[in-house]
């Protein structure tokens, strides 16, 4: 589910799915992010295809994490770790 492979064609997906409507929403927003900048100086972008690049990039990153340290995360679900006492 959380394949590289799944998450690029969900994005892809999506993208396809939103069509014409992603024009629509950089031209509503335009003024707005041309006075908004964020820091650090990277995040900001400059075009709709530079955000999708980063939030596949970030996604993919993320996903690597998970998988990376998935037994660490599992610990912390076990019923003896979250166990509530009746004191």
């Amino acid at each position: 589910m959380l394949s590289d492979q799944a998450i690029d064609a969900y994005i892809d997906d999506t993208l396809a799915w939103l069509g014409s409507a992603i024009d629509r929403n950089s031209w509503r927003w335009e003024a707005y992010i041309a006075g908004f900048q964020l820091i650090p100086w990277e995040r900001n972008v400059r075009s709709q295809a530079e955000a999708v690049e980063q939030l596949r990039t970030w996604l993919l990153e993320r996903a690597a994490w998970m998988d990376e340290h998935i037994e660490e995360l599992q610990r912390y679900c076990h019923p003896s770790w979250n166990h509530a006492f009746d004191y």
